[in-house]
């Protein structure tokens, strides 16, 4: 991956809109659009297959079961030849449906004419086992793109497009091609990294890399993954490393990873032996000893006049540059590592990273600074240290100084920096190479900036009665890199443009919010702060709600919302990885609301600290004004596995904190409290006439059915191995208590039926949502109390008098109770009513419940000392117990 490639990631979205420019490329684009049109057959061949290839044989399934998409990759195979400076790629894909059809009904292949040619060496469809060569006839149309044009970004590459026929399920498409020619600027070294997993299953996936090494050194390494390539001799004095896999499972890595983190196996080749050899070859590129254009001296020569402080010096040096050659990434050939001349960016004041670098440290040379090129990785920042050394592992030129003992890294493309040489933001990059004389090894970037950091968000609402508009000011400081961006903002968009998008932003909230005066900004460059205030006019801050218990009342929401859109909330509970985070952040939220009079709020204070947030909330009053305060402090870029379930669930209980309801009502009258007091008890009488005549009817029902059993159910006595523990003891007495206590156990939880009844002005027919529900509910309850009080008695008579049926009934008796629990507590859950505390309760008391019945259940049909006591049958005179069994020995 190319320095362009990875600046126009970084930089591009963030550049301003330059019409002028823009047009003269678009003109320039079409224009070379049409040259590439006509000599694009130069670039682009048909040839068989390197004789080093190894091909790869491949079968084609022969149904489509375990399908899970459009295609199916059988083959990934790619091979490469540093010495023919040469990339072999084969893929052999199965398309499966319409969708796979129209995906791959046209292939593309991407190149730089600078110093590389195209190989087209196959394009096969093999349907129904026989091969139709679909390259012989291919018309190959060679266009240029340029994708990111848009974005201030030229690297000249060409894209082939082949278009293809008669393309259908079932088909498997097989192509291959090669890409011959290194650029130039790497002097032949060579340092690439390779992905060995996909997001998609492959059947097939080799990756070759082949060598001469009476030629070169070849380092390597495979992260996340512990598996090792295999390294073979081959013809000619060759080496080869491989990597075979067959069926290679896909991955899908966890959204919001950092980019430091690796999150899929790769392999990482190189051939620079050190650090310092990766440096020896930097200084061919950024060291070199062209002079200083004399224009550029010029601006020197006054930048030195108006400012005698050094700390200055460096920094209008640097703000010229920013200001003064706008960023254009013009990438064709080597020059995707290699700097235009100073003569020629300071003629054209455009440039890319390279470009404008180069240009602060020959600047800052003739003024007697000790600066350097440096490249750093703004994806892979700190992970750097585990790359093997080469260029590869950076995507971005800055400048590194020395001053005073002290180094500094300086960005020339961050046009819109302010603030004090010693202020000045600089990344977390980790680590970086400076390209100096002698330098061997990475030096750590400490960064800069981050202690004046900060967002400042003051709101105000100034609140009236419930029929007046509700004024909303806010104020807005950001200092540091906060500052930063907000003038990259102020600088692109207009005023007015602004102020919608801010109005916007609050409407979210308050549909009907309006701009009551012009946005006011004020920037303070030198001290790097912005300060902008908005104000507003809200005409439906106020919101009537239905409360039985008021005459009116009218609510009104307060909403942290800036705060809470520069947080992270995930969904998920577990990680493998480090999950992203922003960083450094550093936000104080302030609302203040200016009451018509003294309201009776309570206060509140919450603080979490967490490894990688501060956050602090706090409600004071004071007389007629209420303030919020709310601070938030990233510590980390990253939340690590291991504290990732605790950060989640932090940060889902810090969204009951962000919101507030402020509430207005007017009290009832006498008469309406009166009527409502006599409604309530009028209810509740209801409710319990409700309640006693389903308790009745389960009394009734139960005597019923006691009375059968009682009379007709008597089960035969069961033989008894052993007469030697007869009578109601041992382990007996636990379930003996049991059956005792029951009756008062069942009508102390039909009691809490009837408590329930008046608490917080509840009953059976209150005018809220889902009471009918809860009609059946409470019924059931007490209906089901009535049924089993009755059979609980039962039970006490079945257990003194020792019928055979005893063990049977309790075992039935418990079961039907924990059934009847477990229904009541499942329709309870389903009024969304049950409170998280109750429902553990409940789900425990069942589990509970089940052991239990599974403990004395089982005892009561295995146990001895049951068999041989419970032996009475309806209609004996006295207690018989059967003979013993005979002795063996007789």
């Amino acid at each position: 991956k190319t320095v362009g490639f990875f600046v126009e990631l970084l930089v591009g979205p963030f550049l301003m809109r330059m019409t002028l420019m823009r047009e003269f490329l678009l003109v320039l684009c079409s224009i070379i659009f049409a040259s590439a049109a006509l000599h694009g057959g130069e670039e682009v061949k048909r040839a068989a297959v390197p004789s080093w290839v190894k091909e790869a044989e491949f079968e084609i399934p022969s149904s489509q079961e375990g399908r899970n998409g459009s295609i199916r990759y059988l083959v990934a195979d790619f091979q490469r030849h540093l010495e023919e400076e040469t990339s072999y790629n084969h893929y052999a894909i199965l398309i499966e449906t319409e969708a796979g059809v129209e995906e791959y009904s046209q292939l593309s292949f991407s190149f730089q004419p600078e110093y590389q040619t195209l190989i087209l060496h196959q394009i096969d469809i093999i349907r129904d086992g026989k091969v139709q060569d679909r390259l012989a006839n291919a018309e190959i149309e060679v266009i240029r793109q340029e994708k990111g044009l848009d974005r201030q970004l030229y690297d000249g590459e060409l894209t082939a497009h082949v278009i293809l026929e008669d393309v259908r399920p079932g088909d498997v498409l097989s192509y291959s091609y090669s890409l011959v020619g290194e650029n130039p600027v790497f002097a032949g070294h060579v340092h690439s990294f390779y992905r060995l997993v996909y997001g998609t299953e492959i059947g097939f996936l080799r990756r070759d890399i082949i060598w001469n090494p009476k030629k070169r050194t070849l380092q390597w390494q495979v992260l996340e993954l512990d598996e090792e390539p295999v390294v073979e001799e081959v013809e000619g004095g060759l080496k080869i490393l491989r990597w075979e896999r067959e069926e290679v499972k896909e991955l899908s890595p966890e959204e919001e990873t950092p980019s430091w983190a690796i999150d899929y196996p790769w392999m990482e080749i190189s051939d620079y032996g050190s650090w310092k050899d990766f440096g020896e070859w930097g200084m061919t590129l950024y060291q070199t000893d062209e002079a200083l254009p004399e224009n550029l001296e010029e601006v020197c020569d006054q930048i030195r006049k108006e400012h005698t402080s050094e700390e200055e010096i460096v920094v209008e040096t640097l703000r010229w540059v920013q200001k003064n050659v706008r960023y254009l990434g013009s990438f064709l050939g080597e020059h995707t590592h290699q700097p235009h001349r100073l003569e020629d960016v300071e003629r054209r004041r455009f440039g890319d990273c390279k470009d404008k670098g180069m240009m602060v440290v020959a600047m800052l040379r003739y003024l007697g600074f000790d600066a350097a090129s440096a490249v750093v990785s703004t994806a892979g920042k700190k992970a750097v240290k585990r790359y093997l050394p080469g260029q590869g592992s950076f995507d971005h030129l800055i400048v590194h100084l020395i001053l005073d003992g002290e180094d500094y890294w300086l960005d020339p493309t961050s046009t819109f920096q302010g603030g004090r040489l010693k202020d000045l933001y600089t990344p977390n990059y980790g680590f970086g190479f400076a390209v100096r004389e002698g330098e061997d090894s990475l030096r750590t970037i400490h960064p800069r900036g981050y202690g004046v950091d900060q967002t400042i968000v003051e709101e105000t609402f100034v609140v009236g009665g419930i029929e007046e508009e509700v004024e909303l000011r806010v104020k807005t400081v950001a200092t540091g890199r906060d500052a930063d961006v907000l003038r990259r903002t102020f600088a692109t968009d207009s005023w007015k443009e602004l102020e919608e998008d801010y109005r916007k932003f609050y409407e979210n909230d308050y549909p009907k919010i309006e701009v009551a005066s012009p946005l006011a900004i004020t920037d303070d460059r030198e001290e790097n702060r912005i300060e902008y205030i908005e104000h507003y006019r809200i005409n439906d801050f106020w919101y009537q709600v239905e409360d039985e218990r008021y005459e009116w009342r009218y609510d009104g929401d307060l909403y942290a919302r800036y705060l809470v859109t520069s947080l992270s909330f995930p969904d998920e509970e577990e990680r493998q990885k480090p999950y992203a985070l922003s960083h450094h952040m550093n936000i104080r939220q302030v609302i203040r609301v200016e009451l018509p009079e003294e309201w009776n709020v309570e206060e509140e204070t919450r603080v979490v600290d967490h490894p990688s947030f501060q956050f602090s909330y706090q409600l004071k009053r004071e007389a007629k004004n209420l303030q919020f305060v709310y601070e938030y402090q990233s510590l980390s870029d990253a939340v690590a596995p291991s504290d990732f379930e605790r950060f989640q669930k932090e940060m889902e209980d810090l969204k009951d904190d962000f919101s507030y309801v402020l509430q207005q009502w007017e009290n009832k009258t006498d008469s309406e409290e009166e009527k409502s007091s006599e409604t309530n008890v009028s209810d509740q009488r209801k409710s319990h006439l409700l309640l006693s005549a389903s308790g009745v009817c389960g009394i009734f029902l139960g005597a019923l059915v006691a009375v059968l059993l009682f009379f007709f159910w008597n089960p035969s006595v069961r033989l008894c191995g052993t007469y030697e523990y007869v009578g109601l003891g041992g382990w007996m007495v636990l379930p003996v208590i049991g059956s005792i206590l029951g009756p008062f156990l069942i009508l102390v939880d039909g009691w809490t039926y009837f408590s329930a009844i008046g608490e917080n002005g509840f009953s059976l027919f209150s005018d809220i949502e889902q009471i009918g529900f809860f009609r059946w509910i409470y019924g059931l309850g007490i209906f089901a109390n009535g049924f089993y009080f009755v059979l609980s008695i039962l039970l006490i008579v079945l257990l003194f008098a020792k019928r055979t049926s005893f063990p049977y009934f309790f075992i039935f008796l418990s079961l039907a109770i924990l059934l009847t629990d477990l229904l009541i507590c499942v329709m309870l859950g389903a009024t969304e009513h049950m409170e998280d505390s109750f429902q553990a309760e409940t789900i425990g008391t069942f589990v509970g419940g089940v052991l239990r019945l599974l403990i004395w259940g089982t005892y009561m049909m295995v146990s001895e000392r049951v068999k041989a006591t419970f032996v009475q049958r309806r209609g004996m005179t006295k207690s018989v117990a059967p003979p013993p069994l005979p002795r063996t020995s007789e």
